[in-house]
Parts: structure tokens; C-alpha cells; sequence
């Protein structure tokens, strides 16, 4: 989820300074303090399963180079 979304969903404040050298800071609402635990769930799952999600990545870049490569669209499964 990018900031903007987070954002506009009111989990994250974003307070813009008007200054020469552009500032932005954000920080949770209180809306987003009560997800923080599940967010560090996540984070926590992504880190014990980082080799996994490494392989599918690759796996998925692998297929769709082939398929740019031959013109040919993936089969459906049935």
C-alpha cells in the first residue's frame, strides 16, 4: 500500500512544510496505531518467508520473459 493510500484511508497523517527545500513528514493516526500490530505480523511473515516470495517472484519474472520472448499468450488452466 503506497503512503497516498494510507493516507487517504486515514491511517497515516502527512503534514507538508512550506519551505525552500521540500519537507513532508508522516506519521499513523489513531486509526493507523491500532493496525501497527498487524502490520509487524506482516512484516514479521515476510521476513520468515523471504525465500519463498524471492523464488515465486522469479518464477512469475521468469514466465512472463518467456512469453514476450515467444509472442505466446500463457495457457488458461482448466
Amino acid at each position: 500500500m503506497a503512503l497516498r493510500e494510507m493516507e487517504r484511508d486515514g491511517l497515516i497523517v502527512r503534514k507538508v512544510y512550506a519551505e525552500v527545500s521540500p519537507k513532508v513528514e508522516y506519521s499513523l493516526s489513531d486509526e493507523g496505531a491500532d493496525l501497527k500490530g498487524i502490520y509487524c505480523e506482516v512484516a514479521n511473515w515476510k521476513l520468515r518467508h523471504a525465500e519463498l516470495l524471492r523464488a515465486n517472484t522469479e518464477k512469475v519474472r521468469n514466465r512472463q520473459a518467456y512469453y514476450r520472448g515467444t509472442g505466446h499468450a500463457p495457457i488458461k488452466p482448466s
